[in-house]
């Protein structure tokens, strides 16, 4: 099996060092570097931005964002977007993490978001996909209205109340307690008629 073989079959679309060195298991960096330089030239693999590289130009933009930040997890609009809760279409990748930040790679924007570490940290409505980490409905809602307590929701019908009563609770943040009561009783409440 070829080494590009190897990225295909690893189900990753977006890859570092580290990552290519487990992947065709090769402990010795200097020979990592001189491989990853030859199938660049060879045009077998893409560099995304430094340090990150692709198969393929169609790579996953939220696995992207893991890589770029890898202290961080997909949540705000792009969660919302994720879980058709919101119609907005947003082009740029909003995540959590403990510094705020924004950078561009090529024509799309990755906003990071920052919330507080002991918050951060909390993995309760953390979920795994595939290479992402992103939030659950209920946490896409809480670290929104944390980060934006103007901000609006299209369609809360799918949200689990008593979830979100109980993420709500990490936060230890009395206006986002109050924040969830009011779109308890205003919006999914109406839901449920």
């Amino acid at each position: 099996m070829t080494k590009i073989e190897n990225l295909l079959l690893s189900g990753k679309t977006i890859f570092n060092l580290q990552d290519l060195a487990v992947i065709w298991n090769i402990v010795e960096h200097g020979k990592l570097v001189e491989l990853v330089k030859y199938y660049l030239r060879q045009k077998r693999i893409l560099s995304i931005k430094k340090g990150l590289y692709s198969i393929k130009e169609n790579y996953s933009d939220l696995e992207l964002a893991q890589k770029l930040v890898p202290n961080s997890y997909i949540s705000y609009y792009t969660a919302l977007s994720f879980y058709g809760v919101n119609f907005q279409f947003y082009s740029e990748i909003h995540c959590c993490s403990t510094k705020s930040r924004t950078i561009i790679v090529g024509d799309k924007k990755f906003v990071y978001h920052k919330i507080p570490d002991d918050i951060f940290y909390n993995g309760l409505g953390l979920v795994q996909d595939n290479n992402f980490t992103i939030s659950s409905l209920e946490r896409a809602v809480c670290d929104s209205l944390l980060i934006n307590k103007y901000i609006g929701f299209d369609h809360l019908d799918n949200i689990d109340e008593n979830k979100l009563t109980e993420m709500c609770l990490i936060y230890n943040n009395k206006r986002l307690e109050k924040s969830i009561k009011k779109l308890i009783k205003n919006q999914i409440k109406k839901y449920d008629r």
